[in-house]
């Protein structure tokens, strides 16, 4: 059985806060990605119809 102590879990706790909050940054970062991928694809959405009816 392994003992904890207060400091070591403090430690592991400031830990997955750290992690957290890159976690949370790195999520902001994918999703301003994607939401700029779905703005270029609905403003050139119409061409891109238009492109796929020819060259069917």
């Amino acid at each position: 059985m392994v003992t904890v102590t207060q400091d070591d879990s403090k430690c592991k706790w400031q830990q997955h806060a750290h992690l957290a909050k890159a976690r949370s940054l790195f999520y902001s970062k994918i999703r301003s990605v994607i939401e700029r991928v779905i703005l270029f694809n609905t403003s050139n959405f119409t061409d891109w119809l238009s492109y796929l009816i020819c060259f069917k």
